[in-house]
């Protein structure tokens, strides 16, 4: 059987085309040593006489979207799916977790076209003023942001005012730009002036949450499944591997993702999912997910 694995875009992988590259590279490798015949290629390399062979792709941009349409639409399986990428823009990819109840950070999604920075922040600054959904909506889970007057003011007001501003749709374009700490008025003003001068249309501004960061990744209704601290760093925090499994099972599934990986915080006081992302490069244990990927791909493509 014929199989085409596609490349992230550089674009969508600063500072980390190595990684990816070597992902896909040891999966195809792999694959080939199971009988497979395997191509890999960017998506400025596809061609209309790829799209009839099962599909394994990274890609994330909207070239690369429409062609595993385009595969889906002919009858050949893709993985992961193209709704599913397209799930994993961060717009997107909220609703769809606090739907399937995951544990989330407040968060409210700002959508920054036709608005300055300062202006919107001004007007989710008044006191019981009622944002535009122009403007802001609110997708978080209501026991953490009050739902009454501006609800933006749960998150703006605090007296401890530490939050995360992240780019609404790719995960990452920018080393350093696309997700960005801040704790003043200045700081969240500036960042959302950079990110609007880029051309980012919808920013999620988050609250953060104090607690070990781990990592995490898997493969949809496989026992595999692997979590580090981030960076080998822990306080110690307690959590239960149980919960952690299920929470990012429950997350992958809504999303429609069947390779993913991703970050929590195990907080003193709860479990929270701050991120989950299709295909990720598994540079902390590359050489056996790319195993468990084939294997897993060998099955979902015979079946």
């Amino acid at each position: 059987m014929k199989l085409l694995g596609i490349h992230r875009e550089t674009l969508y992988s600063p500072e980390r085309e190595n990684d990816d590259t070597a992902i896909l590279r040891l999966t195809a490798e792999a694959l080939q040593t199971q009988g497979f015949d395997v191509q890999t290629k960017g998506i400025e390399e596809v061609r209309a006489s790829d799209l009839h062979q099962p599909i394994f792709g990274m890609c994330e941009g909207p070239q690369g979207i429409e062609f595993l349409k385009k595969a889906e639409a002919g009858g050949y399986r893709v993985i992961n799916g193209s709704q599913a990428a397209l799930n994993c823009h961060r717009w997107r990819m909220w609703p769809l977790l606090q739907k399937a109840a995951a544990p989330l950070p407040s968060t409210v999604i700002v959508l920054i076209h036709g608005a300055t920075p300062p202006r919107l922040f001004k007007k989710l600054q008044m006191q019981g003023a009622q944002p535009r959904p122009s403007e802001a909506y609110l997708v978080s889970t209501p026991q953490r942001v009050p739902r009454e007057g501006n609800e933006a003011d749960g998150l703006f007001q605090q007296p401890d005012k530490r939050l995360w501003i992240k780019r609404g749709d790719v995960h990452n374009t920018q080393e350093g730009g696309d997700v960005v700490y801040v704790d003043t008025d200045e700081g969240i003003e500036r960042t959302l002036q950079n990110m609007a001068s880029r051309g980012i249309e919808k920013v999620l501004i988050q609250e953060h949450v104090d607690g070990d960061l781990i990592k995490f990744y898997g493969i949809i209704g496989s026992d595999w499944f692997k979590w580090f601290y981030h960076k080998g760093v822990s306080r110690g925090i307690p959590f239960d591997e149980s919960e952690l499994r299920s929470v990012v099972d429950r997350a992958a599934k809504a999303m429609g993702l069947e390779i993913f990986g991703g970050d929590v915080i195990a907080a003193p006081d709860r479990m929270v999912l701050i991120d989950i992302n299709s295909w990720p490069s598994f540079a902390l244990c590359r050489d056996e997910a790319s195993q468990q990927i084939a294997d897993y791909l060998k099955r979902r493509f015979s079946e």
